[in-house]
């Protein structure tokens, strides 16, 4: 193992780099991210590096296909989104180390939640349409969190199922579906909005580039942002996937 480590860190650094360099991650992504890739190579081998390196690569090149719409320009990774999106999985690599057998679904249902939320995100944004609040609330701007559409929907269940197949089977895929629901419920709901006086833009950002402050529109939990709404899912989805495997389903 300690081998595996000292060849994770190296690999997971080299990864990072790469990264930073193609403008995938900002500096501080590429550290979190070599972090988190040694962590969960070294812990649990190709058995978690393969669906980690799936979830990086399709996210990441999903968020540089053209027609964004209202989104923009899908922005370089910094270390907060990086650890909100892989913290829970080399957490669930280092319990697999200790011996947990659970470990390893629950990784893969953080994964296959952190995926699904991409894909929903990065799908529904440019053929999803106008989504709905948990999809039979009120109309949405594309974008904003707990915003739901069919093809966001279905996109994002196809993100789960892809991580699913390399990594946990059924237990990934339904922790990444718990996963995806929580992370909506809790955009819906929780995570602040904010909308600018002046552009009047809505954003989840208190500084959004304009001089103005922002004014609270929605969202009982002020300090609850996106990242911290990942960070919550991708914990659900390795909890339920965690509780199915040792439940032997």
């Amino acid at each position: 193992m300690v081998l595996r480590l000292a060849l994770g860190v190296v690999a997971a650094a080299a990864a990072g780099i790469a990264a930073f360099r193609l403008r995938w991650l900002r500096a501080g992504g590429a550290w979190a991210a070599a972090v988190v890739g040694a962590a969960v190579f070294g812990c649990t081998g190709w058995a978690g590096a393969v669906p980690l390196l799936l979830f990086f690569a399709t996210s990441t090149l999903l968020g540089r296909l053209p027609g964004r719409g209202a989104g923009g320009r899908h922005e370089a990774r910094d270390a907060r989104q990086v650890a909100a999106n892989g913290g829970a999985a080399a957490l669930a690599a280092m319990l697999a180390a200790g011996g947990a057998h659970w470990a390893l679904p629950a990784l893969g249902g953080a994964l296959a939640t952190a995926n699904a939320d991409t894909w929903a995100t990065e799908l529904g944004m440019r053929w999803g349409g106008a989504p709905r609040a948990l999809a039979l609330g009120p109309v949405l701007e594309p974008g904003v969190s707990g915003g739901m559409s069919a093809v966001g929907t279905f996109g994002g269940l196809a993100g789960a199922a892809l991580i699913a197949v390399v990594a946990g089977g059924w237990p990934a895929l339904l922790g990444g579906v718990a996963g995806l629901l929580a992370d909506s419920l809790l955009g819906a709901t929780l995570q602040a909005v904010y909308r600018c006086p002046v552009c009047g833009a809505r954003t989840e950002a208190r500084p959004h580039g304009c001089p103005s402050s922002v004014v609270p529109q929605r969202g009982r939990l002020r300090w609850l942002d996106n990242d911290g709404v990942n960070l919550a899912a991708t914990l659900c989805g390795a909890a339920a996937a965690a509780l199915l495997a040792a439940a032997g389903v």
